[in-house]
């Protein structure tokens, strides 16, 4: 079966490299799980007192629905737990990630954004006023007059374009994927593996 190649793997990438489990929406998830089990746990605790002063249907439907609640809640963070670092490895290798959300050092990212604001004010168009008189024969004592303004207006707004572009983008979309990985998991472990064995890709 797929499912029991794809535990294995996860296994052994588990023993070699633990850390490779350890992102952020992983830990932020598995925080989200436990309270999750912590709150069936006070739901079956209900269940069980509406048993006990003797609303016995009231009681059975409380418990069955807080365990048909805790076993969907595992298998889907379960999976998204395991298989979603692998996921992260796939999508970060993909040509589309890896050329839009390069992965750029903080010394890079300070140099970047000084480029990026020096090319604004050698790029930037600026807004322009024309002003002349207007005769028979045409425009005539024709004066154009730039302004900073549009320069100014992009350069003031760069720092939060910066952000979305390289954190708030990416972590959307890492956020999406997590919340798809059970789905996704069959379509593109294939791949990975594939990628792990015949390319001996690095990156766990």
């Amino acid at each position: 079966m797929k499912i029991k190649k794809y535990f294995k793997l996860s296994l052994d990438v588990w023993h070699v490299n633990k850390k490779f489990f350890f992102t952020p929406l992983t830990i932020l998830n598995f925080s989200i799980l436990i309270l999750l089990v912590l709150t069936t746990v006070v739901g079956l605790k209900d269940g069980i007192d509406f048993i006990l002063r003797g609303s016995w249907d009231l009681g059975w439907n409380r418990i069955d629905k807080e365990i048909t609640g805790l076993i969907l809640v595992i298998l889907w963070y379960g999976l998204s737990l395991i298989f979603y670092p692998f996921m992260k490895f796939w999508f970060k290798n993909t040509f589309y990630f890896r050329n839009r959300f390069p992965k750029i050092s903080l010394k890079n990212h300070v140099s970047l954004y000084r480029s990026i604001l020096k090319k604004i004010d050698e790029t930037t168009p600026d807004d322009i006023y024309v002003s002349g008189t207007v005769s028979s024969y045409g425009v005539t004592n024709l004066k154009t007059n730039y302004s900073r303004d549009t320069a100014n207006s992009y350069k003031k707004g760069l720092f939060e374009r910066y952000v979305l572009h390289f954190y708030v983008y990416p972590l959307f979309m890492y956020l999406i994927l997590y919340l798809l990985t059970p789905i996704l998991m069959w379509f593109v472990m294939p791949k990975i593996l594939n990628k792990l064995q015949e390319e001996e890709i690095e990156g766990y």
